[in-house]
């Protein structure tokens, strides 16, 4: 674990919900093909009609499939798969 005096303490303010997403979509953008062997055509976000429910990574594969993720971050604990 890393700590960086002045910037760790609002690290977790910063990263919030878009950031990280951001991170892992341009991750997955990249090394889908050649870490995952994914063929990705199309990547964005899913929100359900209502609104109510939202889905952070929803990416199309070539073969018609898709792969639906969600990014949690969190500064203070392990964040499992």
């Amino acid at each position: 674990r890393w700590i960086v005096p002045g910037i760790t303490p609002l690290l977790a303010d910063y990263m919030g919900w878009s950031v990280f997403e951001n991170i892992c979509s341009q991750w997955l953008q990249r090394h889908a093909l050649s870490k995952l062997g994914w063929s990705i055509q199309s990547l964005g976000r899913y929100w359900s009609r209502d609104g109510q429910n939202e889905i952070d990574l929803m990416a199309k594969q070539a073969d018609g499939t898709y792969l639906f993720g969600e990014c949690k971050w969190s500064l203070n604990r392990t964040v499992g798969l």
